[in-house]
């Protein structure tokens, strides 16, 4: 899953629930998108042409491998790695300390430049959130298996999920030249392509190399972990800030029930085989 849904609005424009419309789109939105697929997250399973290959790799190996029998899933969902979850977020971040109390801004908009950087903080904060939720789970499955006397009776958990964000640079997109004009016209010629933008979120969701417990809610740019924080500034923020504001989150996405014809819809694609 990559979260690259964003917008900066610099009038106080509202959902039809009432929530401005840079938090609803930046952070609610990544937040509940998140939250509604990080089951199907954990129960993906691998794609068929993967598992013909892993299969095709044993068979040159004697069957050594052992993708027969009861333990492939398992050997399959090691080699596999965890779902990841990506999160296109910015180095405006860096301007902005964590504000988990005035999360919705209707009262007192006046800078639509803030609220986006504020946003971004606001999702890269989510991302340690779900990468400490997710590190917390697996601690907890590893021990359950280790106290079970039979192994067969434990319950498999799935997948771990994977969380991390990146910055893009700053790239030629229509995002930077409505939000940013006079930014955008000032360095028009040092910006980057869309391509070149995307390339480290693409890196993030396809690499062995951005996998392992070290890169777990790290902050990218370029393909290299970049801290989350300026140093010597007052932006950074502890692990019980990004506690409050998931739990604000969770409060404010469950004030509204979801459209009916759109749940409808939702649960009909969860239910669809993946090449459709």
């Amino acid at each position: 899953l990559i979260n690259n849904a964003g917008c900066m609005l610099h009038k106080c424009d509202k959902t039809e629930e009432g929530n401005e419309l840079n938090f609803a789109t930046n952070t609610l939105g990544t937040f509940v998108l998140t939250e509604e697929l990080l089951p199907s997250l954990q129960r993906a399973p691998p794609l068929p042409t993967t598992i013909m290959r892993e299969k095709e790799k044993d068979a040159a190996h004697g069957g050594r491998r052992g993708f027969e029998g009861g333990g492939r899933d398992e050997k399959l969902k090691d080699i596999l790695g965890p779902s990841r979850v990506i999160t296109v977020s910015s180095g405006g971040a860096y301007t902005q300390k964590l504000d988990y109390e005035n999360l919705n801004t209707v009262e007192g908009f006046s800078d639509g430049t803030y609220i986006y950087a504020q946003n971004k903080r606001q999702q890269i904060a989510l991302s340690q959130k779900w990468s400490r939720m997710m590190r917390k789970q697996r601690i907890m499955n590893e021990e359950e298996e280790k106290t079970k006397a039979d192994k067969k009776n434990v319950k498999k958990k799935g997948r771990h999920v994977m969380f991390q964000s990146m910055h893009p640079g700053w790239a030629d997109t229509a995002a930077l030249r409505y939000g940013m004009p006079d930014f955008h016209r000032r360095f028009n010629s040092y910006l980057r392509s869309a391509d070149q933008g995307a390339d480290t979120a693409v890196w993030l969701a396809t690499s062995n190399s951005a996998l392992g417990e070290e890169h777990e809610g790290g902050f990218f740019l370029d393909r290299k972990s970049q801290p989350k924080f300026l140093w010597g500034t007052w932006t950074a923020n502890t692990n019980e800030e990004e506690d409050q504001l998931y739990e604000k989150l969770k409060e404010i996405s469950s004030r509204h029930e979801p459209d009916e014809m759109l749940l409808k819809q939702y649960r009909y694609l969860l239910k669809s085989p993946p090449n459709q």
